[in-house]
């Protein structure tokens, strides 16, 4: 009576096992797909940021600056794969406007603030036809707040950006 107990205790757990193995096995196979699943969203999204800096790196004056002003370089090494912080540059009747610019945020947010701060630099130049640098960041400035909502609260944005600006 003794080796039957025990030999049925023996099949007891060997059943447990093997059905926690199967819990074990079908667990795993849902973390595989939980994986792969957040993989391929991952290529999406690093994928999107990627053509991101592609746009954003299309409306910095790169050529444009080592054209004008021969013995010049530009540094310009962004934190992450899209960049809070922009340089512009616009030679207008012969006066050179060169601006070093760092949004608040880096990466996904911080560009988005550069690229508002960028056509900012730009309407003021074009539309406003601004010259003195003062004036041109107080545009800047009302584009800044013009371009985000406003309001108090929960979606309120607090954003902003530090320029220096000169004028040659």
């Amino acid at each position: 009576s003794f080796c039957f107990i025990a030999f049925l205790s023996a099949v007891y757990s060997y059943l447990k096992i093997r059905a926690s193995n199967k819990l074990i096995k079908k667990a795993n196979q849902m973390v595989r797909q939980q994986n792969s699943i957040i993989e391929e969203k991952n290529h999406e999204i690093i994928d999107s940021i990627n053509y991101a800096k592609i746009i954003q790196e299309a409306i910095l004056p790169k050529n444009s600056l080592k054209e004008e002003m021969t013995n010049c370089f530009v540094y310009y090494k962004p934190k992450d794969i899209v960049s809070g912080d922009f340089f512009w540059f616009k030679n207008i009747e012969n006066r050179f406007l060169l601006a070093a610019v760092d949004c608040t945020g880096h990466g996904v947010p911080g560009g988005f603030m550069s690229m508002v701060g960028h056509s900012g630099m730009n309407s003021a130049v074009t539309e406003y036809n601004l010259r003195k640098p003062s004036a041109i960041l107080e545009q800047l400035s009302t584009h800044v707040i013009n371009s985000f909502n406003d309001e108090e609260g929960e979606g309120a944005i607090k954003d902003g950006m530090d320029a220096a600006l000169c004028s040659i």
